[in-house]
């Protein structure tokens, strides 16, 4: 201590005569670089410790994150509840049930119960739902079931499907319908094949008793409904006397009938019983013919029979019987893409040949078909070009994931196509301003110099005219050139002309589909006056690498893709160049040769060049991220120059540049069955600049001149876009 306190008055008697800075001082005594060297080491130890929070927070705010939602059911209610996946579960009175909100659908799908719960689950084979006890874990395999939680006893009831049920100790059995089970507390787990008959009444708050005793039924009803024991009593003791007579009064039913429509069934009934059957006669078109045997049996039990399972509901009231249809529906979704290369097919056909009912595929492949629960299922997939798609279903009962992979062919057979004029709604409806275009009719539409033109093959569609014959300029129904929006991947792109209109800015051979709206434009995209053009480019392909080159008469281009890594990973990469510049150079170099000295010559060069990359991941079946890059630029130089006697020179060019750059990225997700998701972000660059230069005179005396002018246009965007198809007639 004595030595520090020498040292400090040392430093400041330094300070005070000297003037200078302590740190001489600190020098002096030969500890200056000790100092420094603590003092960088606590300053790196302090970057370190703040480095490793802010990883921490990172990783716990992505990856470890949790956020619990609780649903509870009050003392004298049950409550329906439907999850993020469409799961739709019905709580009993005094019952809770947790999940967590962050990693539901995404991470898993558990779910924490302490009560009674039915479960009506959606059925996902790579994210298998789970309810989770404090003595037992249901992993479903099917679609219905019950399970009753406390801390005594776990207990599960398949009513449809299987469940794998399970205690702590990994134990497990297999329940399938109509099968009971439960485990206690210490673990031992007892299996019936046969549940009772009102498992499910306290959902349906419809009770079957046949022979049981009253005392039995008054007990049951009591724990039901424990305030309103003595009235129940009263009432059920009426009930039973009014059944008594009732039961015998009730008509007896007698069917022995093998494969039988429907419509013969109930007209059976009615002969034997006298009731009346109501319903539409688009009920029974599509229901098979069914087997049905009952000797002798109460009408309210052959009905309960005969539509247990057929997607039909009934309600009878005295000699009236009402039929109507289930509205159980089931959804069809997935992705559409090619076979050899995984490159998703937008617009392809997708038809239900049973229901009549359709849909297309969007801008990611992805579709979504909503069909009645329960009716067989003829699917049919089409895209021109490709092979076509089969798959039919036996009763489909469960939403189903269908991804498709389609084989391209080169040849199309002949097709004879013959019609007539008639008055159909499709005249009236604002798809028509909407068309789409694919790669393969793009380079087949003849254009000028042989090479393929976007922008050209647009011109020969209705309504569009092309102005300056063989430019690439664009008028639709009577607007102006620059009233329409041109868009890659839904960004815009401000310049999209080459050599003044000569081409565009569009490189076929990066193309894969492009849609063309030029009336009624969907919100995503804004305001405009005529047209939307949106240019989706290709995401490579993903199973081999391909490549190809093309020499055309004005301009070359190359163009690679494939996969990084496998089935998961691809890019598409294409580069365009003029060599116009190459062509001229030679000619006008002749021509400035035979010119005289002091007689002026010819200064001129032009060249455009424009390049497009993607890259392009696939995460899992449900999510994809992509990420992309446009670059389009033209130079233009031209002037005269002339050298004379003495060292004389004069010069007078002028120099243009313009062009875009656009950087783009994205991530696309499929929430459920029923809803898509993209979310996409952008930078787009213009610019475009004007040099001129003035030069007259000798090294001696001159005269010299520079200009300058310079435009620019920056546009960043960020954008969300959803796909929500509740059923076939909503997109």
């Amino acid at each position: 201590m004595e030595k520090e306190e020498k040292d400090i008055r040392f430093v400041a008697r330094f300070y005070r005569e000297n003037r200078l800075d302590t740190t001489q001082a600190w020098q002096k005594l030969g500890i200056g670089k000790q100092r420094n060297n603590s003092i960088l080491l606590y300053r790196l130890i302090t970057i370190a410790a703040v480095t490793f929070l802010i990883a921490g927070f990172s990783w716990w705010w992505i990856y470890d994150r949790q956020d619990w939602i609780v649903i509870a059911s009050s003392a004298h209610a049950v409550k329906e509840v439907t999850l993020p996946d469409n799961s739709h579960i019905t709580l009993a009175e005094n019952s809770a049930l947790q999940y967590d909100r962050l990693a539901y659908g995404k991470k898993n799908r558990n779910v924490t119960l302490n009560g009674k719960a039915y479960f009506s689950v959606t059925h996902q084979e790579q994210c298998p739902f789970r309810v989770q006890t404090e003595l037992a874990n249901i992993q479903v395999l099917g679609t219905q079931f019950q399970v009753t939680a406390n801390a005594n006893q776990t207990s599960a009831t398949v009513e449809s499907g299987k469940v794998r049920f399970y205690n702590k100790e990994q134990k497990e059995a297999i329940l399938t319908k109509g099968m009971y089970a439960f485990i206690n507390q210490k673990g031992q787990m007892q299996i019936n094949k046969q549940s009772d008959t009102n498992t499910f009444a306290w959902k349906t708050h419809v009770y079957v008793y046949n022979e049981a005793p009253l005392k039995k039924v008054v007990k049951v009803l009591e724990e039901v409904h424990s305030k309103f024991s003595f009235l129940l009593l009263l009432c059920l003791m009426h009930i039973c006397i009014e059944a008594k007579g009732t039961e015998h009064d009730e008509p007896l039913v007698t069917l022995d009938m093998k494969q039988t429509p429907i419509r013969k069934v109930l007209a059976e009934i009615t002969r034997q019983t006298g009731v009346t059957f109501s319903y539409e006669s688009s009920l029974t078109k599509h229901l098979l013919p069914i087997d049905i045997t009952i000797t002798a049996q109460p009408l309210s039990h052959c009905l309960r029979i005969l539509f247990q399972k057929l997607p039909v509901e009934y309600i009878q009231s005295g000699k009236y019987i009402i039929l109507k249809k289930n509205q159980k529906n089931i959804v069809i979704s997935g992705f559409i893409r090619d076979k050899s290369s995984s490159e998703s097919l937008i617009g392809a056909s997708i038809y239900d040949a049973k229901s009549h009912q359709g849909t297309t595929s969007n801008a990611d492949g992805f579709f979504s078909l909503t069909l009645e629960a329960g009716n067989d299922v003829y699917l049919n997939i089409s895209y021109v070009g490709y092979d076509s798609f089969h798959r039919s279903f036996t009763q489909l009962e469960q939403d189903t994931l269908l991804p498709v992979l389609l084989n391209s062919h080169q040849q199309l057979a002949e097709v004879v196509v013959t019609g007539e004029y008639t008055s159909s709604p499709l005249v009236q409806t604002s798809d028509m301003g909407h068309t789409r275009l694919n790669k393969d009719l793009i380079q087949q539409t003849p254009v000028l110099f042989g090479e393929a033109d976007i922008i050209k093959t647009l011109q020969t569609l209705p309504g569009v005219s092309a102005g300056t014959a063989g430019l690439a300029g664009m008028y639709v129904r009577g607007g102006n050139g620059d009233d329409n929006l041109y868009m890659i991947e839904g960004n815009p792109l401000y310049q999209i002309n080459h050599v003044g209109g000569l081409f565009s800015s569009f490189n076929a051979e990066a193309v894969k589909d492009v849609e063309f709206f030029k009336s009624a434009f969907p919100a995503r995209y804004g305001g405009r006056l005529s047209s939307v053009v949106d240019i989706h480019t290709k995401d490579g392909n993903m199973k081999e690498y391909h490549g190809s080159a093309m020499l055309g008469l004005t301009s070359g281009s190359l163009n690679l893709e494939g996969p990084l890594v496998k089935d998961r990973t691809s890019f598409n990469f294409a580069l365009r160049r003029s060599w116009i510049d190459a062509l001229s150079a030679p000619t006008i170099a002749i021509w400035n040769a035979t010119r005289n000295k002091g007689e002026t010559q010819i200064v001129a060069r032009y060249a455009f060049t424009d390049m497009n990359f993607k890259l392009n991941h696939q995460f899992n079946d449900r999510s994809r991220g992509y990420a992309g890059l446009y670059w389009g630029n033209d130079f233009l130089k031209g002037g005269e120059k002339r050298e004379g006697d003495n060292g004389y020179e004069s010069r007078n060019t002028g120099r243009l540049r313009w062009g875009n750059i656009m950087a783009f990225t994205g991530w696309s997700y499929v929430f459920n069955n029923q809803l898509f998701g993209n979310v996409n972000a952008a930078f787009t660059h213009y610019s475009s600049t004007l040099k001129g230069d003035y030069y007259q005179g000798t090294e001696a005396n001159y005269v010299s001149q520079e200009s300058s002018t310079r435009n620019r246009i920056d546009d960043l965007s960020i954008r969300a876009n959803f796909d929500f198809r509740p059923n076939a007639s909503h997109q």
